[in-house]
């Protein structure tokens, strides 16, 4: 792998993480 595709990776995997965290969080907001 080059290393722009380990940059477009690793932007991917932290862009998953954030909306997973985000959603996790508002569903609890929403809960509460």
């Amino acid at each position: 792998m080059t290393t722009r595709e380990l940059i477009v990776a690793h932007v991917l995997m932290g862009g998953i993480v954030a909306v997973v965290l985000f959603v996790l969080c508002a569903a609890l907001w929403v809960v509460a």
